[in-house]
């Protein structure tokens, strides 16, 4: 698929983010063109995706970190396929309730 020139539907800022952020809505069985620092790449949405939301760019295990901005954001709680929306059905947050010391 020829990318040059097409405007991204998704960016990640590091190379250890297994996530991407959405510019726009996105619908299932879209190919979105993550654009990245390193590389472009097509995924295609098993779901419909929010914009601002995250999607998985690759598989995810459950227990595995879940990693966005090159930081920690959360553990999956269940195997996340690639191109599957990231949120609170299967990621834990690392910052929730209960997570800061009083």
């Amino acid at each position: 698929m020829n990318v040059k020139g097409q405007k991204p539907d998704a960016i990640v800022m590091s190379d250890k983010d297994n996530v991407a952020t959405t510019l726009r809505p996105l619908i299932e069985g879209q190919k979105a063109l993550v654009k990245s620092s390193t590389e472009d790449l097509i995924v295609e949405l098993r779901i419909a995706v929010p914009p601002n939301h995250k999607f998985s760019i690759r598989e995810i295990k459950s227990g595995q970190y879940i990693f966005k901005f090159g930081e920690i954001i959360g553990i999956a709680t269940e195997n996340i396929p690639s191109g599957m929306h990231v949120h609170t059905q299967n990621l834990r947050s690392l910052h929730g309730k209960g997570s800061r010391h009083a």
